[in-house]
């Protein structure tokens, strides 16, 4: 037998069409044929016997070439049957070597055998070359187009399956479809999903799991047993869950025993040789998975069922949404329900509320009145028997001006000094008490600072302040009223806690501030507290927590650790005071300009009061090297003043309508910086001096300071 001229392709292959079986076990035909077609690139195929022939029609070949002399009664029977089981797309070309020795009806007599089920052909030996090769490659042809259209076939067979296999997948699709919309109940459209899913796919089980923070939990079930139920499964356990979790989309395991993106062993626990991976999302929100699970072995997934599981997932997240939206507009119909029953009964709750409270504010009201009367009283009968009386008394030493001994005219004048300077203090009195101006010029700090002071002086209360070091600017109206709070609560310590005692705390918590006021007393109630403040009978407390509630804060009442009141009042800080500007805080660190001293200091005196500023012009000119070259009455007035005069110095006021003193200040150092300003003021609080400084003011002079000391500062300043 002869070798083939180059190895044989794949059997079933087109290759197949080159390949050529040669049965001739007799001579020398077989070698000869195969020198001759292999060097025409074709393959040969020697055959010992008949068996072998056949078994290589069995296995694919082009063309079969066989010597008349080997086909015996046997022969022919075996070749024929297995010509005759040739699919229907293949016409196995068969070629019968006959001979001019051999009678001329025996190859006939083969032909008629074989013509019915392939293309017999009869090549008369002796052959030459030419005529096997043209012989050769002409059946090659035709063989190479019935590969052709086997594959065509083929071709096809897989497109009608593939549409068959669609069609399947979309049918069960509808059906998932219809499943899970005929229930809004979630267990009922996961186990849908699983039953129906597993069937379309052919899976063997399937399961459903869902993510409970860090793990899995198995939630349904199918070809399981029942005690897998509940089970809890990890992410390492369930790597390609986790995978399709977070890429969303289906992932298919077609062989779970050689795929580094599962766990082997989990996988060989359970006998899983395939998976369908399915992600289920509520909206957004990873709710778990689907796993469709084949056993007998590795499985390859087609596209479309990878499209069925991605449409399968995308069902079961609007099925679940539309759960999700159900449950929520029940929830909300059942509160609203529930919100009717009961709205008759608040409405009726807060109307009585209402009332109470309009009574409430009726009766504080007139209280306020009789309050507002007894408060003009107190200051009239103040300005009567005190100021009313020291000015009556400067009033009738007077005349001894004139008719007193010139001897004791300095004695008298002295005495009337003294007169005027207890009116002064007492309506310096009378005026902080009504509105202090550490309000108008303090920080909420330098206001309590002042407070507790006034308390002690006044009332004998000893009141410990703390204060924490970094307190934001505050609003003038939580300034204000923080005022006004801490005052009322400090009154009540002293009518009602028995002890001379307090303690003041102020914080901040949040960009808000904390007022603590605690004394030292004992036997202090809050219930009772509450209970008075629902039908309040005065207006301290009830009028401290109206206020509070409009500035957005909240009163808490409670027991001291001593047994006494504590009150803690927390407001929040809505703006910010603007702090000192960048001009101030330059002036604050400013180095003076050095200028030649004036031989004579030209001032420009700015007061509101005509009185005082003709007294204070009057009592400059008299001072030798000074010089009052200009008046202003209000701030505006000031800067025109400077502007027009160009003094060497200002002597500012700072209470004024209009611009006052801190702001014209500022503006006048803003222009002149080199124009020295005194302010005077009759407050001799801190506040007022520290925002006078932070305007610019080079010096800073009371009122109530001798003369001597004003014109000593003047001089002192501008030299």
């Amino acid at each position: 037998m002869s070798g083939s001229a180059r190895s044989a392709t794949v059997p079933g292959s087109p290759g197949d069409a080159q390949r050529v079986l040669v049965l001739a076990p007799f001579g020398r035909d077989a070698a000869e044929i195969a020198r001759v077609l292999g060097a025409a690139d074709f393959c040969t195929v020697g055959c010992e016997d008949v068996a072998q022939f056949c078994a290589g029609i069995e296995q694919g070949a082009g063309v079969a070439l066989v010597a008349e002399e080997a086909l015996s009664d046997q022969a022919r029977q075996l070749i024929a049957a297995i010509l005759a089981d040739q699919p229907s797309w293949s016409d196995l070309p068969l070629l019968i070597l006959t001979s001019r020795s051999r009678r001329e009806h025996d190859g006939w007599h083969a032909l008629r055998r074989f013509e019915n089920i392939a293309q017999v052909r009869l090549l008369e030996r002796p052959l030459t070359t030419a005529a096997l090769v043209s012989t050769m490659r002409a059946v090659v042809g035709s063989r190479q187009r019935q590969y052709q259209i086997r594959d065509e076939l083929a071709a096809r067979r897989r497109a009608e399956a593939t549409v068959r296999r669609q069609q399947e997948l979309s049918a069960a699709l509808n059906r998932i479809n219809a499943a899970v919309h005929e229930t809004l109940d979630q267990d009922a459209i996961l186990q849908a999903l699983l039953v129906e899913g597993s069937k379309a796919l052919g899976s063997e089980t399937a399961a459903v799991s869902l993510r409970r923070a860090s793990h899995w939990t198995v939630h349904c079930i199918r070809g399981f047993p029942d005690n897998l139920l509940g089970a809890t499964i990890s992410d390492e356990q369930d790597r390609h869950a986790l995978l399709a979790m977070q890429s969303r989309n289906p992932v298919a395991i077609e062989d779970a025993w050689g795929d580094q993106r599962v766990n082997l062993e989990h996988m060989r626990r359970h006998n899983i040789r395939a998976v369908l991976v399915v992600p289920l999302f509520l909206r957004e929100t990873p709710l778990g998975a689907a796993f469709f699970n084949f056993h007998s072995g590795p499985r390859p997934f087609s596209e479309a069922e990878m499209t069925f599981a991605r449409q399968l997932s995308a069902t079961a997240s609007i099925a679940l949404e539309n759960v999700r939206l159900f449950n929520q507009h029940r929830q909300a119909e059942e509160e609203l329900t529930t919100l009717n029953e009961t709205l008759e009964e608040q409405v009726a709750e807060r109307t009585a509320v209402a009332e109470r409270r309009a009574a409430d504010l009726r009766g504080l009201a007139a209280k306020l009145t009789d309050a507002e009367h007894r408060e003009r009283r107190r200051l009239a009968k103040l300005l009567h028997d005190d100021l009313q009386q020291l000015l009556l008394a400067a009033k009738l030493r007077l005349p001894l001006l004139v008719e007193t001994d010139p001897s004791q005219l300095a004695q008298h004048v002295d005495k009337l000094e003294e007169l005027v300077a207890d009116c002064m203090s007492t309506s310096r009195d009378l005026t902080q008490e009504l509105s202090p101006p550490v309000l108008e010029y303090g920080s909420l700090a330098e206001t309590l600072d002042w407070l507790v002071g006034w308390f002690r002086e006044k009332h004998g209360l000893v009141v410990e302040l703390n204060v924490d070091k970094a307190i934001p600017p505050e609003p003038e109206c939580v300034r204000l009223f923080l005022f006004d709070a801490v005052r009322e609560l400090l009154f009540n310590v002293v009518k009602h806690s028995g002890r001379m005692e307090a303690q003041v705390t102020l914080s901040s918590l949040l960009e808000g501030f904390v007022v603590q006021v605690e004394d030292g007393g004992a036997g202090f109630h809050p219930k009772a507290v509450e209970c008075r403040l629902q039908k309040p009978e005065g207006l301290g407390l009830f009028n401290i927590r109206e206020r509070l509630e409009a500035l957005g804060g909240r009163l808490e009442i409670e027991q001291s650790t001593l047994g006494g009141a504590c009150f803690r009042l927390s407001v929040p800080a809505k703006q910010s005071r603007k702090g000192p500007s960048e001009r101030s805080a330059k002036a604050r660190v400013r180095r003076k300009v050095r200028r030649d001293r004036p031989e004579v200091i030209r001032l420009l005196v700015v007061d509101d009061h005509q009185v005082v500023r003709e007294g204070m012009v009057g009592l400059l000119d008299r001072e030798q090297g000074l010089e009052v070259v200009g008046e202003a009455a209000h701030g505006w007035q000031a800067v025109v003043q400077a502007e027009a005069l160009h003094p060497d110095a200002v002597i500012m006021d700072v209470d004024m309508p209009g611009l006052n003193g801190i702001d014209a200040t500022r503006e006048i150092k803003r222009r002149w910086e080199e124009t020295v300003v005194v302010g005077l003021s009759l407050h001799e609080e801190d506040g007022v001096r520290r925002a006078m400084v932070e305007a610019g003011a080079d010096g800073y002079i009371s009122k109530h300071a001798p003369a001597k000391e004003l014109v000593a500062t003047i001089r002192h300043l501008c030299s």
